[in-house]
């Protein structure tokens, strides 16, 4: 292994732990060979030739209202839950049909006195670890508790099904509700806050000293497939409403992968990859593929 790619391997290991760093460091890396992000931006149309065939795809910058047209050979759609409406505005006609469940959820990231990062350090020395509990029984959800990198705690499981998806991810902020969050922040407390004096664990009556150190606010949609399993594969030309992909090239879903898309998102690229390129895929994803409809067609 080289030392540049160890010490790209290395990097991405540290901020695999948390969902922010490795979406930017993600993002730095593509902008850095050569990739031009457009955000915040929104894909309208596809653009044809006159055979039918998809050559580009025109957006619309969401703070100018400037139209732009990107040529392209391959198209993949993998906007987590808002990624059926991608596929509605872009191909109408379209015959696929796949369900995505939106599932809100709160989460809140903070640090501890009780773990700095000489414990990150010393104590657990660059191991991570992660409590799935049901405790306390009075919250009425299921907390879940991560150790990040830099010191940091990260508590969620406080889910809203009913909550509608917005139009754009920007608007999610919205939607925040404050007294949802303190509800989390009542949990954090109570799992890790400071214990009274002389108290062995905390309890209803005598509740934890709050001295945790607020870090970040969050609320996201999750997209869960019905099928308990994300949609990765190429779209049939047959399934695209009259319009032909490049023959060169191909159109592509990867989504629905429920609160597991940080964990599983190197692997699904890796393998969108490589049936871009029309390489041997790293894994067998066919029980994946994107389902058919269409009268007469087999699931």
């Amino acid at each position: 292994m080289s030392i540049e790619l160890k010490r790209f391997m290395d990097d991405l290991l540290i901020v695999f732990r948390d969902p922010l760093r490795l979406s930017q460091f993600l993002i730095d890396s593509a902008v850095s060979r050569g990739v031009k992000l457009h955000k915040p931006a929104q894909a309208t149309t596809v653009v044809e030739d006159v055979n039918g065939t998809i050559v580009a795809v025109k957006i619309v910058s969401l703070d100018s209202m400037k139209e732009s047209i990107i040529p392209c050979t391959n198209l993949v759609l993998s906007m987590g839950s808002w990624t059926p409406q991608g596929l509605r505005d872009l191909f109408p006609s379209s015959q696929v049909s796949f369900d995505i469940t939106p599932l809100a959820g709160y989460s809140l990231v903070f640090r501890s006195p009780r773990h700095t990062l000489e414990h990150e350090k010393n104590v657990y020395r660059g191991n991570s670890h992660a409590v799935f509990t049901t405790h306390p029984p009075s919250c009425g959800f299921s907390p879940e508790v991560f150790l990040r990198e830099g010191g940091e705690i990260y508590i969620a499981g406080l889910n809203n099904p009913s909550m509608k998806l917005p139009r754009r991810a920007e608007d999610t902020s919205q939607l925040f509700d404050p007294s949802e969050m303190q509800r989390l922040k009542y949990v954090a407390v109570r799992l890790m806050g400071l214990l009274p004096k002389g108290m062995k664990e905390a309890t209803e009556d005598t509740a934890n000293i709050d001295d945790l150190e607020i870090i970040r606010e969050g609320l996201c949609f999750r997209p869960v497939g019905n099928t308990g399993v994300p949609t990765i594969g190429r779209v049939g030309d047959s399934s695209l409403g009259g319009v032909k992909a490049n023959p060169r090239g191909g159109v592509f879903i990867a989504a629905g992968h429920g609160p597991w898309g940080i964990s599983l998102c190197l692997g699904t690229g890796k393998v969108v990859s490589e049936m871009i390129k029309k390489q041997k895929l790293s894994v067998d994803v066919s029980g994946l593929a994107v389902p058919d409809k269409r009268p007469g067609s087999k699931l």
